[in-house]
């Protein structure tokens, strides 16, 4: 029997359209041109990652460049922008905010934790075997140390709309995330989990 993998996403899909359920993860359809709305938050997705994973090593790399660069590959490559967004304005959008980021996450205190290798613990795929065939999978944007030496745990959004940091711990994501990593965390290093929370 094949294995089932669930994922707070997956769940997501499901309860908002079940026929695009079947069509994403059963009938493995994709989108032929995708959505710039998809294309720039993995774009900013990945500025973000190589300027913290930059940072943990000690090295200078400039979110605005790696945010330009790849928003540029991606929309060569066909997008669908829709009627609110263009090439300049969402370009723009995302380089004022790569612009911000380097101070925001000064002021926020946070520090990337390293796991019993040394290496970050980022974007980490987390699993849990429920029994069954059945396998739970999450993935892991950050663990963190504050300033007040917490450990937290840390879902990286570039959401289009306002999410109040008084929903964080009631997301789905991030409290799937909170039970995989406790199930993990001798692998990962951690001892306990105090704070989850959204960065946006």
């Amino acid at each position: 029997m094949a294995k089932i993998y669930l994922s707070p996403s997956k769940v997501a899909d499901f309860e908002n359209c079940r026929w695009q359920f079947m069509l994403k993860h059963v009938w493995n359809w994709k989108e032929k041109t995708p959505s710039i709305n998809l294309i720039v938050g993995d774009c900013l997705d990945k500025a973000v990652m190589a300027f913290l994973a930059g940072q943990f090593v000690g090295q200078s790399v400039d979110p605005v460049a790696l945010f330009t660069t790849e928003l540029e590959t991606q929309i060569a490559n066909g997008a669908a922008f829709g009627s609110k967004w263009t090439p300049e304005n969402v370009q723009a959008m995302g380089i004022r905010l790569m612009e911000q980021f380097p101070e925001y996450w000064e002021r926020s205190g946070l520090t990337v934790l390293a796991d019993p290798a040394g290496e970050p613990i980022m974007q980490r795929l987390l699993e849990l075997d429920l029994g069954d065939d059945v396998v739970f999978r999450t993935k892991l944007d950050l663990a963190c140390a504050t300033r007040d030496g917490d450990i937290a745990i840390i879902d990286v959004k570039s959401a289009a709309m306002e999410f109040p940091e008084v929903l964080a711990p009631l997301s789905d994501q991030i409290t799937a995330c909170n039970i995989a990593v406790l199930a993990h965390a001798e692998s990962l290093g951690l001892q306990s989990v105090d704070k989850v929370a959204s960065l946006r």
